[in-house]
């Protein structure tokens, strides 16, 4: 068996191709590893809900929606200069605290209620195009 190796113009060895290769093998690796963790996230989410139940976590739900809401309003207002923009960094984090508490519990409804991915990936395109549509229309006056 031969091995093919080039050089580069200047008759140093060329990796490039060794190098694409390697990222390639770390990139699957992580997504491996990424794959793995989504699937203990599912399991523990589907332990949380067996628990509690569909009923209770729609509550949940609705608390954590009203939470975002809140967290989103003031850090709308803290861009906007009406709050201390000194807390924008806080009211960031904030934010981001609401939103993955939101999507944890969309995570647990989502497989009861029978909510497929095709589906939500066909509504999620549905609905952007038609915001863009919207913005071509108030664009075009």
């Amino acid at each position: 068996m031969s091995t093919d190796i080039r050089y580069n113009g200047s008759g140093k060895r060329d990796d490039t191709a060794f190098m694409a290769i390697s990222n390639v093998i770390r990139n699957e690796k992580r997504e491996r590893k990424r794959m793995a963790q989504m699937e203990k996230l599912y399991e523990k989410n589907r332990k949380i809900i067996e628990h509690y139940g569909l009923e209770e976590q729609l509550v949940q739900l609705s608390e954590e929606c009203s939470e975002l809401s809140q967290a989103a309003a003031k850090l709308r207002r803290t861009i906007k200069g009406d709050l201390d923009k000194s807390a924008e960094g806080k009211r960031k984090a904030d934010l981001k605290m609401e939103i993955t508490d939101v999507l944890i519990l969309m995570d647990q409804i989502i497989p009861v209620i029978g909510l497929e991915k095709d589906e939500v990936l066909a509504m999620a395109s549905f609905k952007i195009d038609r915001q863009l549509v919207r913005i071509k229309k108030q664009e075009n006056g």
